[in-house]
């Protein structure tokens, strides 16, 4: 019990969620960043593809950046066409990664349909670019020894810098007011809440910086699953001693062997459903863990205490019962019994 109190001791909520949270993302985009100001010019779509839960835990991210019509015109003005940004992701712990980001593969060709914002799709062509695609990995907070109930924070903080034009003002472009960021997650076993915002106003040498905070944790239908199918060993168990000692009018002591079979079946259980239902990947004990153990430990004692204090019925305390051959002995010492032969048929009791 100790060892649950510590678990749910050290279990407490990292990260503290702004307001206007997207909670339980789905494979739609959810817009966890809308642009400040008109026109929209990236397009940042964020896809969490799965969790790699463990003593170091980290998320799946595929980041895809395209640009509208008018965002392409913005910037072709303000830097060179062939100029190549970069695309910086860092995440908790320090991590760090650069992206090449160049101009020409976010430029539209000539088409019917430009996209004119970030919520339009692109048309389906061969020819078209879909923006820039990189796949990366994330450095996650959590709890996984609370499994069931783990949970990971993701904050991943981004910016993109591009190169001067030489003879140009020394102003940097504010991208991360023209910027949407959306999310969309593709791993149906974990559920996403994220929200977006500025984390840094950048100056004249470090441009603003963008930030989103995710936590994914399992969804609820999931935890109960778990613990249902866990405690199913124990309520078997429990309920088949408590029908039995219901149904005893003479509430039989048990036989040791008895117990100890009832108690050697819930391990024998216990066993295979710890394989099956906990990830090897997560760090032991976790909290499942202990609760398996805390239900071992109850069918022990309560299997000793029952033992001990139940009481013996006649039958096992060494006295006979009384039976129709006792009565008949008796009887037949009495004075004047003749066997094979009742009172009634006794000389001078004619019932006549």
């Amino acid at each position: 019990m100790l060892l649950l109190i510590e678990n749910f001791r050290q279990s407490p909520r990292g990260l503290v969620f702004p307001a206007g949270v997207s909670r339980n993302l789905s494979a739609s985009p959810v817009v966890v960043y809308p642009a400040q100001d008109s026109p929209e010019v990236f397009c940042f779509s964020f896809l969490f593809l799965g969790l790699s839960s463990g003593e170091t835990s980290s998320a799946q991210l595929q980041i895809t950046i395209r640009t509208t019509e008018q965002g392409q015109a913005m910037l072709e003005h303000v830097y060179s066409p062939q100029a190549t940004g970069t695309l910086t992701i860092q995440s908790l712990g320090g991590a760090s990664s650069s992206i090449p980001v160049p101009l020409s593969a976010l430029k539209q060709p000539n088409s019917s349909a430009p996209v004119t914002s970030c919520a339009q799709e692109p048309p389906v062509s061969r020819d078209f670019p879909e923006g820039i695609t990189v796949t990366t990995s994330a450095p996650v907070m959590g709890v996984p020894r609370a499994f069931p109930n783990d949970w990971y924070d993701l904050l991943t903080q981004f910016y993109l810098s591009f190169p001067q034009v030489p003879g140009t003002k020394n102003v940097p472009f504010n991208w991360s007011r023209h910027t949407l960021v959306t999310m969309t997650s593709n791993d149906v076993d974990y559920s996403v809440s994220a929200a977006g915002g500025t984390t840094g106003r950048g100056g004249t040498d470090t441009p603003p910086t963008l930030g989103i905070l995710a936590t994914i944790v399992r969804p609820r239908l999931f935890q109960s699953y778990i613990y249902l199918v866990a405690s199913a060993p124990f309520i078997l168990l429990v309920s088949i001693f408590a029908i039995y000692y219901s149904r005893n009018p003479r509430r039989r002591k048990p036989e040791p062997y008895e117990l100890a079979f009832g108690i050697t079946a819930a391990l024998v259980a216990i066993l295979p459903l710890r394989s099956v239902l906990i990830p090897s990947s997560l760090p032991s004990p976790t909290r499942l863990d202990i609760l398996f153990g805390i239900g071992t430990m109850f069918l022990v004692v309560s299997s000793i205490i029952w033992l001990i204090f139940s009481t013996a019925t006649p039958d096992q305390d060494g006295s006979q019962p009384k039976n129709r051959g006792s009565v008949s002995s008796a009887t037949a010492e009495q004075p004047g019994h003749i066997e094979g032969t009742s009172p009634h048929d006794l000389p001078g009791d004619d019932p006549r």
